[in-house]
């Protein structure tokens, strides 16, 4: 009697494969208490989540491209070093058209 060794293999590597990532990408890009996030010449896409820099995070954006962001999140004591670099944000899901529009940058406080 053969045992599906190949059938349980493919069965797993699926299981894998679609729900393996969700929870990687459910939150956006989080640049932590301590950590430093460097484009230098890059493009980032970020398909429409967010990028959140904490407080005690520093995002050095000295040139590049940050495409399909859906909004940036700056808390109060972190450090955003801009640089030439440039952010496209995401379209509205109105569909009007027009130039996006909406929250783009938001000011937080951590605390209170």
């Amino acid at each position: 009697m053969r045992r599906p060794v190949f059938c349980m293999t493919l069965v797993f590597f699926f299981m894998v494969l679609l729900f393996g990532s969700f929870s990687a990408f459910a939150d956006g890009l989080i640049v932590r208490n301590g950590a430093t996030l460097t484009l230098n010449g890059s493009t980032l896409d970020l398909n429409c989540l967010d990028l959140t820099i904490e407080s005690g995070g520093t995002f050095d954006f000295a040139s590049g491209i940050v495409t399909e962001c859906g909004n940036l999140i700056v808390e109060v004591g972190c450090s955003l070093i801009e640089g030439t670099g440039t952010i496209d944000y995401c379209q509205p899901s109105g569909g009007d058209g027009g130039d996006g529009g909406g929250v783009c940058f938001i000011l937080t406080s951590s605390g209170n």
